[in-house]
C-alpha cells in the first residue's frame, strides 16, 4: 500500500516556516559571564595560589631573625637560674618569697636588657613592621612593669597569683605570646616563671 504524497504548498503569499531561530547574544549577558569568570579566577587565586598575609606577621624576616637571636641568649641566661619550683619546701612562707623576689628580679632584670638591645636594633623594613614593633615593645614595658609589681608584693609577704595587664579581656602575655609564634620569635615571648 502506498501513501499518497503530501500535498506541496504553492503559495506564494505564504512565509516559509522558520528556519532554527538563532538566539541572539545580549551584550548583558556576555557582560555577567565576564563578570563570573573573573570572580572564579579571583577565588581561586585566593584560596589556591596566594600566600594569606596576616596583618601582624613582620615582613623583615632579617629582623625577625636577629631578634630571635637576641633572646635566645636571654633564654639560655634565664635557664641559668634557680628553678623557682625549689624553693616549695623552704620555710617559713616570708623566706619563700623572699628567694622568689630575688629570682624574679633577676630574671626581670634580664628580660628588661633583653627588651632593651630589640630596642636597639635597626628598625624593621616592611611597611608596617615599625609600627608593630614598637607596639609589641611597649607591651613588653607593660608586662616587666607588672613582674616588678609582683615582685614587690613578693617581698611584701604577699603569695598572690601574678596579675598581668589585660588587654581586650586576655592577659597582656598571651598577645605577646601570640606575636612571637606569628613571627617565629618564639623565644622572645614572656617566659610565664611568673604562673
Amino acid at each position: 500500500m502506498t501513501h499518497p504524497a503530501a500535498p506541496v504548498d504553492t503559495d506564494p503569499t505564504r512565509e516559509p516556516p522558520p528556519a532554527v531561530r538563532r538566539r541572539r547574544i545580549r551584550p548583558v549577558t556576555v557582560v555577567l559571564a565576564v563578570v563570573c569568570a573573573l570572580l572564579v579566577v579571583l577565588w581561586a587565586y585566593a584560596f589556591f595560589i596566594a600566600e594569606p598575609r596576616n596583618p601582624n606577621r613582620l615582613q623583615d624576616r632579617a629582623w625577625v631573625e636577629r631578634a630571635e637571636a637576641r633572646c635566645v641568649e636571654t633564654r639560655d641566661a634565664l635557664d641559668e637560674l634557680p628553678d623557682p619550683a625549689d624553693l616549695a619546701d623552704v620555710e617559713p612562707l616570708a623566706e619563700a618569697l623572699r628567694q622568689r623576689a630575688v629570682i624574679g628580679e633577676e630574671a626581670t632584670d634580664l628580660l628588661e636588657q633583653m627588651v632593651d638591645d630589640l630596642g636597639l636594633l635597626p628598625a624593621p623594613t616592611g611597611p608596617d613592621d615599625e609600627a608593630l614593633v614598637t607596639l609589641w615593645l611597649a607591651d613588653w614595658r607593660t608586662q616587666l612593669a607588672d613582674r616588678r609589681a609582683h615582685i614587690a608584693r613578693w617581698r611584701a609577704g604577699e603569695d598572690v597569683p601574678f596579675r598581668e595587664t589585660a588587654f581586650n579581656d586576655r592577659p597582656l602575655g598571651i598577645r605577646m605570646s601570640d606575636f612571637t609564634t606569628l613571627n617565629g620569635m618564639e623565644s622572645c615571648a614572656p617566659p610565664g616563671d611568673f604562673g
